[in-house]
């Protein structure tokens, strides 16, 4: 997966007739911004669901225990 680091340090050799580099560079912060809200966002969200397997797994080992006896 692409860090929002690698989109912000991505550069782009000057060609003749190419595009605005102003609005690239505009373009690609704008997009870096928003990549990273969401790469956190899925960071977050893959350890809150480890967080839950855990908790989960920690409740069916405990109710298998006590179904036990």
């Amino acid at each position: 997966m692409i860090t929002p680091l690698e989109i912000e340090n991505k550069r782009f050799r000057k060609a003749l007739n190419g595009y605005n580099s102003t609005d690239v560079d505009d373009f690609l912060e704008e997009l870096t911004r928003d990549y990273e809200k969401l790469y956190k966002q899925v960071t977050e969200s893959q350890d809150k669901i480890e967080e839950l397997k855990k908790v989960n797994t920690s409740e069916f080992e405990e109710i298998s225990t006590l179904s036990r006896y």
